[in-house]
């Protein structure tokens, strides 16, 4: 006897690629998240990179002290912000168990000087993956290093 509903089969093929379909957006909801977190440090960075160049223009030298700026900011959550005090030649944000995005300012830091890139341990497949996201490139600029890969940020 032929009935009007859907047979088995046809039910269990729409579940299996309603199925396949959460798999992939899963997938890929953890990088979506992480590249709005590092958009709100890209422009926090930016910002305190130009404080610190609009510093440097008129004193001759980097500010020493996150105080010395001419902007407040404070770090974004999720993050770990460190302000190097030795001289000032980057801030680093680092993203617990994630990835850390440095903002170089000084030009004597050969070969990262003014240059903004994503670093992650070589080897952890997730966490380049995430710094390749962040980056929007897959170039190591880093080949190298035994320990780290850093993916340039444009």
């Amino acid at each position: 006897m032929k009935g009007n509903g859907f047979s088995l089969i046809e039910l269990l093929v729409v579940v299996l690629i309603i199925g396949i379909l959460a798999a992939v957006a899963v997938a890929n909801y953890g990088v979506l998240v992480e590249k709005v977190y590092s958009a709100r440090v890209m422009n926090l960075g930016h910002a305190v990179r130009h404080a610190a160049e609009r510093y440097y223009y008129v004193q001759g030298h980097y500010p020493v002290e996150r105080k010395h700026l001419d902007i407040t900011w404070k770090c974004p959550k999720g993050f770990d912000c460190i302000w190097r005090e030795d001289g000032i030649s980057k801030i680093t944000f680092r993203r617990s168990g994630k990835y850390t995005i440095i903002f170089s300012f000084i030009r004597r830091e050969p070969p990262y000087t003014n240059m903004t890139y994503c670093v992650a341990p070589k080897g952890d497949k997730y966490r380049n993956k995430l710094c390749k996201a962040v980056a929007g490139n897959g170039e190591d600029i880093s080949p190298n290093d035994k320990m780290y890969s850093r993916y340039r940020i444009k």
